[in-house]
């Protein structure tokens, strides 16, 4: 309509309509659009950019998502921390590529935030590299960024599967040491890692924990681990 009226849309009408799709998760609609604004001579700019790894990253079009994120700089056009954490959470089931776009990032003098720290962390989580998943912990803290409840949680779970109890231990703690309040997830992860090495005694407490919280019903993933850890005495 904008066109047959010679009003023609601006990047800001562009970026906006890509985002929509981005959104929706269309990113065949998005993909259209993008290279209808070379050929109409509008020029992206980083939230297009942004917009179309997101997209990709959301379509599971984790090679589309890439190849966004390395034109920009041929476009001559500087990533940001949400280019960055597009990116990574594109490449999520990857760990070691994702992982790879953390020293570029601090090379290219882009601050990491919670977001592109907890997508890493998740990354190196589902490819059950718990020491990399607790170094990015660590770093978080030396960089004076909060981790959340998320990151957290995520970490409990990694050391889970990296049979870490200890660490997925003193996570817990730090979690009541900045205020944060465990869930379910919280506590099916932390009971199950105890249960992994027989910590009966542990996990126990930490059922009735979870059972004086009125706001929180254990689920059967949660007494099962108990159970299990109880059994194995």
């Amino acid at each position: 309509q904008m066109q047959q009226g010679h009003s023609y849309p601006n990047v800001f009408a562009y970026n906006s309509i890509i985002s929509a799709y981005e959104k929706s998760g269309h990113w065949q609609h998005a993909l259209h659009l993008f290279r209808m604004m070379s050929f109409m001579q509008v020029f992206p700019t980083v939230v297009s950019y942004n917009s179309m790894i997101t997209a990709c990253a959301k379509g599971g079009e984790w090679q589309r998502a890439l190849h966004f994120f390395q034109s920009m700089r041929q476009q001559k056009l500087s990533p940001n921390v949400v280019s960055f954490s597009a990116a990574m959470s594109a490449l999520e089931s990857l760990w070691q590529e994702a992982l790879s776009l953390f020293p570029t990032m601090l090379a290219a003098r882009v601050t990491p935030d919670v977001v592109s720290c907890n997508t890493l962390i998740s990354s190196c989580e589902k490819g059950k590299a718990w020491e990399k998943a607790i170094q990015l912990f660590q770093h978080m803290m030396v960089s004076k960024l909060r981790p959340n409840l998320v990151s957290c949680n995520t970490i409990i779970s990694s050391c889970h599967k990296g049979w870490q109890w200890q660490q997925a231990l003193w996570t817990f703690q730090k979690m009541l040491d900045w205020k944060l309040l465990p869930n379910l997830v919280t506590y099916s992860s932390l009971i199950s890692s105890l249960e992994t090495h027989g910590e009966w005694q542990l996990a126990v407490h930490f059922l009735n924990t979870c059972n004086a919280n009125s706001k929180m019903f254990p689920d059967v993933i949660i007494y099962n681990a108990t159970i299990s850890s109880c059994a194995a005495v």
